[in-house]
């Protein structure tokens, strides 16, 4: 079930998630899909939950590409963002999501300080994705071993075709990313279908359209009209009348 709440509360509900899921203290959490249209800040509101959930376990947040690899520590929380090709771009899209896991993955590895193997595949498996997609997302959790613990969110992942989604689905369930230290989210664009899969793995939620706030109104008067309190004249001053022509 989809729950349509606004940024704040999914901010609040995700950092209340990571929390809860990385301190150990209750069985490990589903993570969480967040829905949206474009703009709507999803990436952010994952990075704000993940800054909060560090503050809150007691732990410092960093990432693997503005971090010194050489301090990640225990004390450290990483958040990963891997980025997925969008689904409509067909075989060249899905060559470019595997790319991206292997440079998340290396980038994961170079933070934490540690040796990256990327998984070989010979010429017969190019077309093999989701075996990609899955061996590349394992690795994350093998190279989260020098933190205390680990956000990996996962960008694009309702928006694949279902045999990408289960490639990580599967890798989620693999035990160097199921487990307490590992936190996996994800989004999705407002049409992306959500089966059983993703609901199994994640609580699922909608952001609001948030309309701005009404915009200060310039109230162009005719030359006959009384001046308005806090009008402005577009073609004199505020509050005198139009010069007549």
């Amino acid at each position: 079930m989809t729950q349509l709440v606004e940024r704040d509360q999914a901010i609040e509900n995700i950092t209340a998630s990571m929390t809860a899921s990385l301190s150990g203290a209750t069985p490990k959490q589903r993570g969480s899909l967040l829905l949206g249209g474009p703009g709507t800040g999803k990436n952010q509101a994952f990075h704000e939950a993940g800054k909060k959930a560090a503050a809150a376990l007691g732990l410092v947040f960093k990432t693997p590409e503005s971090d010194d690899p050489a301090n990640i520590s225990k004390n450290d929380l990483v958040f990963s963002h891997v980025t997925l090709a969008p689904a409509f771009l067909g075989e060249i899209g899905m060559r470019t999501t595997t790319q991206a896991f292997r440079d998340a993955a290396q980038k994961v590895a170079t933070g934490l300080g540690i040796a990256h193997t990327t998984p070989s595949f010979s010429a017969a498996d190019e077309d093999d994705t989701p075996a990609k997609v899955h061996a590349a997302l394992s690795r994350l959790g093998f190279d989260c071993a020098k933190a205390g613990a680990v956000i990996v969110l996962v960008d694009g992942l309702a928006d694949q075709e279902p045999a990408v989604i289960n490639a990580v689905i599967s890798a989620i369930e693999q035990p160097s990313l199921n487990r307490a230290q590992v936190y996996v989210g994800a989004t999705g664009g407002l049409d992306a279908t959500v089966g059983a899969a993703l609901q199994s793995h994640f609580t699922v939620s909608q952001l609001e359209w948030s309309l701005p706030r009404t915009p200060s109104i310039i109230r162009i008067r005719s030359t006959s009209a009384a001046p308005q309190a806090g009008g402005v004249d577009l073609a004199g001053a505020p509050g005198k009348p139009k010069a007549s022509l």
